[in-house]
């Protein structure tokens, strides 16, 4: 039997999901799984919703799968992989896009 998405993996995560193609985000629980070696963890502190996050919360394109989090251009804390160079400190604001 599946497991939910709250229940699928270790790591616990927290995003707004559309999980129709109504398109109304809802607050959603969900896990993810342990990082590798070459994985970075990022805590998402605000991020933008363009026009082609619209269309894949509403499946204007037809290729949606639900529930589907969308999101672009995120500032973020974030701790580097396991192989990256330690001069990098861990946990510094970044943004990404």
């Amino acid at each position: 039997m599946a497991r939910s998405p709250e229940e699928e993996h270790p790591q616990k995560a927290f995003g707004w999901a559309a999980r129709d193609n109504s398109g109304t985000l809802s607050p959603f629980n969900f896990s993810r799984r342990d990082n590798g070696e070459d994985d970075v963890t990022i805590k998402i502190l605000y991020c933008g919703v363009c026009h082609s996050d619209l269309h894949s919360a509403k499946n204007d394109w037809g290729f949606t799968s639900y529930p589907v989090v969308p999101g672009l251009g995120l500032g973020c804390w974030w701790t580097p992989a396991r192989n990256v160079i330690a001069a990098i400190r861990a946990w510094r604001i970044i943004a990404l896009r």
